[in-house]
């Protein structure tokens, strides 16, 4: 199977890309998503996938009174380090950083046991799909929230959205990882300069880094070009699936264009394709219903 190390460009993103106003901007994003008057400070922030960090530093920020950063790739732990070393958030002693798995059932059930009766928090935004199995991900996520003790247990995904496209993407992800640096830089290029002018087209200007989210656009694309395992799913299905174990879907953001109807034009289906119409992520919050 091919992988692709999120971790060495989330390297490069701390290094040279964060700072406090990106900092800022993933801190308003989890405030706006959960809510304004929403209580961070007693609850255990799970970061699974926490790539750059960053918003392991967020949460400690907004008051969570313990944050767990995992990730399988060490350079996104590396990366996770660095933040804490650029930003020095509040109460860092009890942040803990460690290299881990998802998938890994041991760590499943430790994660189970020593967070019941515990409020939670688990944050996995556009990871789950590249784990290489996607269902079995999203189960033992499930399974880490639904301990017999008390607390409130919240998760807050986001998930490739499927479409007819992605099959067409998942080949030139593949082609991506398999080509040589040259073709690798040009693919970077050429594809952030086409974001970049349909921005322009569309009135957007520049548009440089997403201003919910903290993220820089060519850090977006380098993931996008390379990020395999690559397993999007039908944001219904996701709802489907989470509710069938016991979680209530409090909020449920779709990405654009969610259900596209792609031109018949093979051309235009292409130029469709490319700005990846309906392909992006699809934000769920959840809430397990123990009642």
């Amino acid at each position: 199977m091919i992988t692709f190390s999120f971790g060495r460009n989330w390297k490069r993103f701390i290094e040279y890309v964060a700072n406090e106003q990106i900092l800022n901007r993933a801190i308003n994003s989890l405030r706006k998503y959960f809510g304004e008057d929403f209580d961070f400070s007693d609850k255990v922030f799970l970061d699974i996938g926490c790539g750059s960090g960053l918003f392991s530093v967020a949460a400690l920020q907004l008051g969570c009174k313990r944050v767990i950063s995992l990730d399988v790739d060490i350079n996104s732990i590396e990366a996770t380090k660095m933040a804490g070393e650029k930003f020095k958030p509040q109460n860092k002693e009890n942040w803990q950083i460690f290299e881990g798995s998802i998938l890994d059932s041991w760590l499943v059930d430790k994660l189970k046991k020593e967070l019941d009766n515990q409020n939670i928090i688990l944050y996995s935004w556009g990871v789950l799909h590249h784990t290489g199995n996607l269902k079995l991900a999203m189960q033992n996520a499930m399974n880490i929230l639904s301990s017999g003790g008390g607390g409130d247990k919240y998760a807050y995904i986001a998930l490739y959205n499927k479409t007819e496209a992605s099959s067409w993407w998942l080949n030139k992800k593949m082609y991506y990882n398999q080509t040589n640096i040259v073709m690798k830089i040009f693919m970077v290029c050429f594809y952030t300069l086409f974001l970049t002018f349909e921005d322009i087209r569309k009135g957007r200007g520049w548009n440089m880094y997403d201003k919910d989210r903290g993220m820089y656009k060519i850090t977006d694309v380098i993931d996008w070009l390379g990020g395999l395992p690559y397993e999007p799913i039908a944001n219904d299905e996701v709802i489907e699936i989470w509710e069938k174990d016991g979680f209530l879907c409090l909020k449920n953001t779709p990405t654009r264009y969610y259900k596209p109807i792609y031109p018949k034009s093979k051309i235009y289906r292409l130029f469709v394709y490319l700005k990846v119409v309906g392909l992006g992520c699809n934000e769920f919050l959840f809430k397990k219903n123990d009642k």
